[in-house]
């Protein structure tokens, strides 16, 4: 597997869309083991789980302040809380925030920015961490970035 056929959007910091058909077919060809594998095995558990799912019916109800969440960003955070008072005002419970590894010396910055959403109310919060390139293709300097 060459890096010609992972080419970087710089502008999305994701890998572009594969185009090489013959790499495609090639890559389902070595997968196809794994694939008919997880193809049987869904036929046989699929259906014994959805009979079992029917009996085991939880009573659980879903509104949507709890359904909904917002994402907030360090980088956004003026110094005035005002993403804090905007989610208390909004009343959303569910918090993502997004941590790129590029950015991860400053880990108590974003504990401390977590935490400010706990001051009057409890948020369920939960912490994206994003991989960039060079995390990706640099294995040694992504396990030092984590020790």
């Amino acid at each position: 597997m060459s890096n010609k056929h992972f080419i970087w959007d710089s502008y999305s910091d994701q890998p572009q869309v594969i185009k090489d058909r013959a790499f495609k077919k090639a890559t389902r060809r070595k997968e196809l083991k794994d694939n008919l594998k997880l193809f049987f095995t869904s036929i046989f558990i699929l259906p014994i789980s959805i009979i079992i799912m029917k009996f085991f019916k939880g009573n659980v109800k879903t509104s949507n302040i709890d359904f909904i969440g917002l994402g907030v960003n360090l980088d956004k955070d003026d110094g005035k809380n005002t993403q804090q008072d905007l989610v208390q005002e909004l009343g959303v419970k569910n918090l993502i925030i997004r941590l790129p590894l590029s950015d991860i010396k400053n880990i108590d910055l974003y504990f401390e920015f977590a935490n400010s959403f706990n001051k009057n109310e409890r948020k369920n919060i939960l912490i994206n961490v994003i991989q960039d390139r060079l995390n990706i293709e640099n294995q040694e300097f992504f396990k030092k970035i984590l020790i």
